[in-house]
C-alpha cells in the first residue's frame, strides 16, 4: 500500500498549516462561527446579548493587530537601519585603509527599488478590510452559499496570470478534486430547498418549530438568492488582493509587519466608524415587541438588542451593566481574549 500512497516526508513548514487550521477553529468557536444563527450550540461561551457585537468583537482584532504590527514593524525598522550605518562604516573604513580619496560615494545597491506609493498602499489594504468585512457578513446572513472552492481556481488564475507562478500538475489536479465539496455543497442546498422548515409564511422567518432558529433567507425569499453575483464578485476581488499583497511583500520587497499595522490601523477606524453609526440609528421604526412564533427580515441583519429596539451594533449594549450579569462579564472576557489571539495567530501564519 505504500507504494501508491504515503504522505512524503513531513517538513517542518507543514506545521503552518496545522497552526492555522487550529486558529481557524478556536475564531469560529469564540467568536460564533457564521452559522450560529441557525445552530446555537456553535460558540464556546455564551456572554448573552454580546454574542451578536460583531463589529466591537472586530474592533479588539484589528486594534490589537494594528498594536503588534507597529511594534514589530518599529523593531525591523531599527534593526535595519542599525545594519545600514554599521554597513556605511565598514564601507568608508576600507576605502580609507586602501589609501583611497576621502571623497565618500553614496552606498546604494546596484538595482535600486522605487518606493510603492503610500497612498497606493493604503487603497488595497481599504479595500482588503471593505471586501473582508463584507464576505464575513455576507456568510454570516447567506448560510450555505460560501463557495469557497471557487476561491481557490479564482487564485490560481490570479497567481498564474499576474504573478507568473507556474502550475504544477498536483496542483492542477487538487483543483479538480474541488469538484467533490462543489457537489456537497449543491446537494446540502437541494435538502435546505426541500426542508419544510423553510417554507411557508413569507412574512414569518421563523423556522418551523424551532423559536430561536431562523429560515435559510435566500429559501425563505427567493429572490434574494441573486446576490450570489455579488459573492462572487466579492470573491474574485478577495484573490485579487491577496494576490497584489503577496507582490507587495515578495517583489517590492514591502515588509508584511508593515502592511499588518497599516491593516489593523484602518480595520479599526472602520469598523469604530460603523458601531457608531449602528449605536445612535435602531433598525426599528417604532418600539419592537418580540412574539413568540415570529420572526422578520430585520432578525437577520440587526441582531444586537438594546431596550426595546434591535440594532446593526451597539455600544449601549456592551458596555451598559444593567444588559449583561458578572458570569456573561467572564464569558465574554474569555471569548476576546481567545478570539483576539486566534484572529491575530490565523493572520500572522497565513503571511
Amino acid at each position: 500500500m505504500a507504494k501508491f500512497i504515503s504522505f512524503g516526508k513531513c517538513l517542518p513548514s507543514y506545521l503552518y498549516i496545522v497552526f492555522v487550521i487550529i486558529f481557524n477553529i478556536l475564531k469560529d468557536i469564540s467568536f460564533g462561527s457564521h452559522e450560529v444563527e441557525y445552530y446555537r450550540n456553535l460558540k464556546m461561551f455564551d456572554s448573552g446579548p454580546l454574542n451578536n457585537c460583531y463589529f466591537i468583537h472586530q474592533i479588539f482584532c484589528y486594534l490589537v493587530t494594528f498594536i503588534v504590527g507597529l511594534v514589530l514593524y518599529n523593531k525591523e525598522s531599527q534593526i535595519i537601519n542599525r545594519n545600514s550605518i554599521e554597513y556605511s562604516f565598514k564601507k568608508l573604513e576600507n576605502k580609507m585603509t586602501e589609501n583611497q580619496t576621502l571623497d565618500i560615494e553614496l552606498v546604494h545597491s546596484e538595482q535600486e527599488i522605487k518606493d510603492y506609493p503610500d497612498i497606493f498602499l493604503f487603497i488595497i489594504i481599504l479595500i482588503w478590510v471593505l471586501n473582508e468585512e463584507s464576505l464575513d457578513y455576507f456568510n454570516g446572513i447567506f448560510i450555505h452559499l460560501d463557495f469557497w472552492m471557487i476561491e481557490l481556481i479564482i487564485l490560481t488564475f490570479f497567481m498564474r496570470y499576474l504573478l507568473n507562478l507556474k502550475i504544477y500538475r498536483h496542483q492542477i489536479a487538487t483543483l479538480g478534486l474541488c469538484l467533490v465539496p462543489f457537489i456537497l455543497k449543491l446537494g446540502t442546498i437541494i435538502i435546505s430547498i426541500n426542508d419544510d422548515g423553510n417554507k411557508g409564511d413569507d412574512k414569518n422567518f421563523q423556522y418551523r418549530s424551532v423559536t430561536e432558529k431562523l429560515k435559510i433567507i435566500y429559501i425563505a425569499k427567493p429572490k434574494l438568492s441573486l446576490f450570489i453575483i455579488l459573492y462572487i464578485f466579492l470573491l474574485v476581488v478577495k484573490c485579487y488582493i491577496n494576490t497584489k499583497i503577496k507582490w507587495l511583500i515578495d517583489l517590492r520587497y514591502i515588509s508584511w509587519k508593515k502592511i499588518f499595522a497599516i491593516y489593523g490601523l484602518i480595520g479599526t477606524i472602520f469598523c469604530t466608524i460603523v458601531s457608531l453609526i449602528a449605536t445612535f440609528n435602531s433598525c426599528d421604526k417604532g418600539e419592537h415587541v418580540s412574539i413568540v412564533g415570529q420572526k422578520d427580515i430585520i432578525d437577520y441583519f440587526c441582531k444586537v438588542q438594546y431596550g426595546n429596539k434591535r440594532y446593526l451594533e451597539s455600544f449601549k449594549t456592551y458596555f451598559s451593566s444593567n444588559s449583561i450579569s458578572n458570569i456573561q462579564i467572564v464569558m465574554e472576557f474569555l471569548t476576546v481574549i481567545i478570539g483576539v489571539g486566534a484572529f491575530i495567530g490565523f493572520l500572522f501564519y497565513t503571511r
